[in-house]
């Protein structure tokens, strides 16, 4: 799935910590519910941290994307937001140790945080806009941007190994977007996180 660097967190694989599954298929309270922090992930033009929050059987995320490389002394330029619901299932099939996570209901905001980015949200008809104003979030579910829609229904893997959670690495033949389709291997580096 080919993704922007201003939309990366709203594609980006979910991110879970484990917990014994209950009879209704959701995690329990002991081992899902806690914050999750990312490293920071540095793209082409930016960097973003991103803070995941969890309870038994929901999430709700922010990505903050930053204009330098080191997520701290940059400008902040975009806030994306994402909430939904979460199921944990079964053991992956591939990689060994993983366990499925379904995402849905997902919905997914964007809040301009420069002059910048909303001059390039405009001009280029971000999400089919060109009404973006700094500091005001949008909701861009079920929204397309250069051809892709942001899902709101994803599968996914992860790993909890002690407070480090790692999710499902997407590609172009794994991107989630079905149960066949779910990734095959784990994110690493940055990309995890960290149990607060």
């Amino acid at each position: 799935m080919k993704i922007s660097s201003l939309t990366a967190f709203a594609l980006c694989a979910a991110l879970v910590a484990c917990g014994d599954k209950d009879s209704t298929g959701s995690a329990s309270s002991s081992g899902l519910s806690g914050t999750f922090v990312s490293g920071c992930i540095v793209t082409d033009s930016a960097s973003y941290k991103v803070v995941e929050v969890f309870t038994a059987t929901t999430v709700s995320g922010t990505a903050n994307y930053y204009s330098d490389k080191s997520c701290t002394s940059g400008q902040e330029i975009l806030l994306a937001r994402r909430t939904g619901n979460v199921t944990v299932g079964g053991a992956a099939t591939t990689p060994a140790g993983a366990t499925k996570l379904d995402l849905s209901n997902m919905r997914f905001y964007l809040t301009p945080k420069s002059d910048q980015t909303v001059t390039s949200l405009n001009g280029n008809s971000r999400y089919g806009k060109t009404d973006w104003v700094k500091n005001r979030e949008k909701e861009v579910t079920g929204l397309a941007d250069r051809g892709t829609t942001e899902p709101t229904t994803q599968y996914d893997i992860f790993m909890f190994t002690g407070d480090t959670l790692c999710s499902g690495d997407d590609d172009d033949t794994y991107d989630g977007t079905s149960d066949a389709k779910r990734p095959q291997v784990l994110e690493t580096g940055t990309k995890c996180y960290t149990k607060q």
